[in-house]
């Protein structure tokens, strides 16, 4: 039997993914905050841990190591989303995004890497929005999503000296319990913010327009399940991004915010 871990493995596409893997025969090493959901997957062993705590991140992984197993795969699925200004938002809801999105996935990845082989798969969560120049008041998960792209580059070239293959993994939105947490997250925003409640207003029916076109979970679920069986995986997959910020984002800088503040002046 061959061995694989995910995190954030109680969410949309953390479940999804780890019942097709269980169902092609893989053991899954489910970790998350909660696994209410996971109870009814066979081949997997949950393990609570809060990925925002290095500590609760090392005692996962001690759990692995304890078993002795190799490790086929790594997915570094889990993550939040946080909406605020960079003016007025919240540095502890600054820092805890760092710490779920991006260095759990570093403390993840270090802590297991000596029991991957030659042939093994890290795949890392970024995003669409990597990609581009930030949004109005969404940095928080930007910024994390552009570390993690700095972050898998150079682990791929470090990880290709060792036969190890790493792959990230740029999303559009997906039919998660991340889009109603979007949408409470900029219900939140618009109530607390001093500065910024008219552009907010104005902005409303752009985010509701992009979240109404979220994408099924299962069929990325299907191609991540397929890249550990790849003889050749490419650098970056693409799921689902959005034409309309790949057109915004391929405009000058200075353009892009004179669009932003025409909109919503």
């Amino acid at each position: 039997m061959e061995y694989v871990v995910v995190t954030g493995a109680n969410g949309g596409l953390g479940y999804s993914l780890s019942k097709m893997l269980s169902e092609k025969g893989y053991f899954v090493y489910g970790i998350d905050i909660v696994g209410n959901r996971l109870s009814n997957i066979d081949n997997l062993k949950f393990i609570e841990c809060d990925l925002s705590n290095p500590i609760d991140i090392d005692n996962a992984v001690s759990i692995i190591k304890s078993d002795n197993v190799r490790i086929k795969a790594i997915y570094n699925l889990c993550g939040i989303f946080k909406m605020e200004s960079v003016i007025e938002g919240d540095s502890e809801s600054f820092e805890k995004i760092i710490r779920i999105n991006f260095l759990s996935m570093y403390y993840i990845n270090k802590g297991l890497f000596p029991y991957l082989d030659k042939g093994s798969t890290i795949i890392n969560m970024s995003s669409e929005v990597a990609r581009y120049s930030c949004l109005p008041f969404q940095t928080y998960y930007t910024l994390t999503k552009k570390m993690i792209e700095c972050y898998t580059d150079d682990l791929r070239r470090e990880a290709n000296y060792l036969g190890i293959r790493v792959v990230k993994v740029q999303s559009g939105s997906l039919n998660t319990k991340m889009i109603s947490s979007a949408a409470s997250e900029f219900d939140k925003l618009e109530s607390s913010t001093k500065y910024f409640k008219n552009q907010l207003l104005k902005m409303k029916f752009l985010m509701d327009n992009e979240l109404s076109k979220t994408h099924d979970v299962d069929k990325l679920s299907k191609l991540l399940t397929s890249l550990i069986k790849k003889k050749r995986v490419k650098l970056v997959y693409r799921y689902k991004n959005s034409f309309k910020l790949k057109l915004l984002g391929i405009l000058p800088e200075r353009l892009q915010d004179k669009i932003f503040l025409k909109l919503v002046k």
